[in-house]
């Protein structure tokens, strides 16, 4: 038996708007289901809303791993990454399964809106 441990820290474009995640520490056992969760808050009126994962190992530079869109049917699924997006109540979530010993590190939940929608 191994324990995972996957530190979560806040970031993301704010723009006058929020991204928060939690919790900011989950420990998991390998070979389980890790459910990484974050919320956002847009203020604006119709922008397209662009959720990112990142995930940084120490020491190392925060790599890309998944992205959504708020206002479309786009589903990416990357090897052991899977993501979950709940736009009616502004929730998005990474799925790592089965968790393993190589998933320990710093993830990042990001948000990005479309420059046509922040200037209209």
């Amino acid at each position: 038996f191994q324990s995972v441990s996957v530190f979560l820290f806040l970031s993301g474009l704010t723009l006058q708007d929020n991204v928060a995640q939690f919790p900011s520490i989950i420990s998991e056992s390998q070979g389980g289901e890790t459910t990484l969760k974050c919320t956002y808050e847009y203020t604006g009126s119709s922008a397209t809303v662009y959720l990112q994962w990142y995930k940084q190992s120490l020491p190392g530079v925060p790599q890309y791993i998944i992205q959504r869109y708020s206002s479309g049917q786009d589903k990416e699924f990357k090897e052991r990454f899977s993501s979950e997006l709940s736009s009616s109540n502004n929730k998005f979530s990474l799925l790592i399964s089965p968790t393993i010993l190589a998933d320990s590190g710093v993830y990042y939940c990001a948000a990005s809106y479309t420059l046509t929608d922040l200037f209209s």
